[in-house]
């Protein structure tokens, strides 16, 4: 599922910390993760609060939630990183998110922000990587097919 037409960030980009703390460092340049929506998670606009409401239904032997479900608060930040990881690849996920942005930043601010919200979204169950691929050093945890 897909939400539809999240607001563009304004400023500074500080997506939702996993649970357990502050997100770990940046690992640098390097390929973006390929990443979808993982299986059952429902995002919910709400606009005039600018936030995103996404339900994780914590699947049975999920690491992250434990089987439990959850409902986290996006900013707009991560909903539209969420938003735009809909079965496009990385590398249009990245131009999309760079021309989304209210000024224009510099390609290493962009890539940054960017790994650090796929990154949180994975920890906190809204992304997972898709076909199963190998993470690497950006994606916490791997995923597999329903």
């Amino acid at each position: 599922m897909r939400a539809a037409d999240p607001p563009r960030p304004g400023g500074g980009v500080r997506p939702a910390c996993p649970a357990g703390g502050a997100p770990p460092p940046d690992p640098g340049a390097g390929a973006l993760p390929d990443c979808v929506l993982a299986p059952g998670v429902r995002l919910r606009p709400v606009p005039e609060l600018s936030t995103c409401l996404a339900y994780v239904p914590g699947l049975p032997g999920d690491g992250a939630g434990g089987g439990r479900p959850a409902l986290h608060r996006l900013n707009v930040s991560s909903w539209l990183i969420a938003a735009l990881c809909d079965g496009r690849p990385p590398e249009a996920v990245a131009d999309a998110f760079a021309r989304a942005r209210p000024a224009p930043a510099d390609a290493v601010t962009s890539g940054t922000d960017l790994r650090e919200g796929l990154r949180n979204l994975l920890a906190i169950g809204v992304l997972r990587t898709r076909h199963g691929d190998s993470p690497g050093p950006d994606c916490p945890r791997k995923e597999t097919e329903p």
